[in-house]
């Protein structure tokens, strides 16, 4: 029987947070050191082209971040801790590692020309890196960084690599948390994705002023009534892909003052069809005012 469109709608709680699986920790946290030294590497080759201050430690960040995002959703990992802790290794990772590559990259090219680091030990030794990683480190401050036309050495240079891993952690972590906060389904493990989508009939929140915050028939023009608090103009449902958790209903449009305006309303399996339906027959209707006269 095909549900009524003007029964009161049937709503349910958000879906919450995934929950801590143990099978999927080591899996993540090796997928996520990977992904920073993969990002670390990356960085180290692009550095020789370009590196604009502050903006090269943000574009590393949200790359680093944009892989981050992906490796959640192909692992469909959603407890938010677990995410949060591979996006720190992540960047910390993608920070020290740029570090050790470019170490490594200079021992390289050292040991390619044997002839002028001979030269080097006899003219200017203070110019040949050190062959430990920590060593290197410091030898790198007391050598400094160029910055125009200014040369930053000692603490300056640790205060700049400081600025640079948190731009490149913080951006990353950022955008894994802001993505962490979409809807995911426990029970099947499953991120949310869209099912559906269109335009939203306005005779539908007049069905349900008291879900979508409308007035019912009459109400918009009535003296005693407030006008609208939004005007929504577009519609769409996500659901998890088991179909077994809440179905999100998120509508847009305009608000009354001016402005966008959004609102997202959580539907059980009998709210679902009940706005399926009523999206159908509105549908429906529209075709047959759409259609040209003398055709059914």
């Amino acid at each position: 029987m095909e549900p009524i469109a003007d029964a009161p709608l049937s709503t349910a709680c958000p879906p919450g947070p995934g929950s801590f699986r143990w099978a999927l920790l080591p899996v993540w946290l090796a997928c996520c050191a990977g992904l920073g030294l993969l990002v670390g590497w990356a960085a180290v080759v692009a550095r020789a082209y370009a590196a604009p201050l502050l903006l090269f430690p943000l574009v590393v960040g949200l790359v680093l971040g944009g892989l981050i995002v992906l490796a959640m959703r192909v692992l469909n990992l959603g407890h938010r801790p677990t995410i949060w802790l591979g996006a720190l290794l992540a960047g910390l990772l993608a920070v020290a590692g740029q570090h050790y590559f470019t170490f490594l990259r200079i021992q390289r090219y050292h040991a390619s020309q044997p002839d002028r680091l001979v030269k080097l030990r006899l003219v200017a030794p203070e110019r040949i890196p050190p062959s430990g990683f920590v060593p290197f480190l410091l030898w790198s401050t007391e050598r400094g960084l160029p910055l125009g036309g200014y040369r930053a050495q000692g603490l300056w240079v640790w205060l700049l690599w400081t600025v640079d891993g948190l731009l490149v952690t913080l951006t990353a972590l950022l955008l894994a948390a802001v993505t962490a906060r979409m809807p995911y389904c426990d029970r099947c493990g499953r991120w949310y994705r869209l099912i559906r989508s269109g335009t939203w009939p306005p005779s539908l929140a007049e069905k349900w002023p008291g879900v979508f915050g409308n007035p019912g028939p009459g109400g918009v023009n009535g003296a005693d009534s407030p006008p609208p608090p939004a005007t929504f103009h577009r519609y769409r449902m996500i659901a998890c892909e088991g179909g077994c958790g809440p179905t999100g209903l998120i509508l847009s449009g305009d608000a009354a003052h001016g402005g966008a305006a959004s609102q997202v309303v959580w539907l059980d399996a009998a709210g679902r069809a009940q706005v399926t339906a009523a999206l159908d027959q509105a549908a429906r209707l529209s075709c047959e005012n759409q259609s040209p006269p003398g055709k059914s």
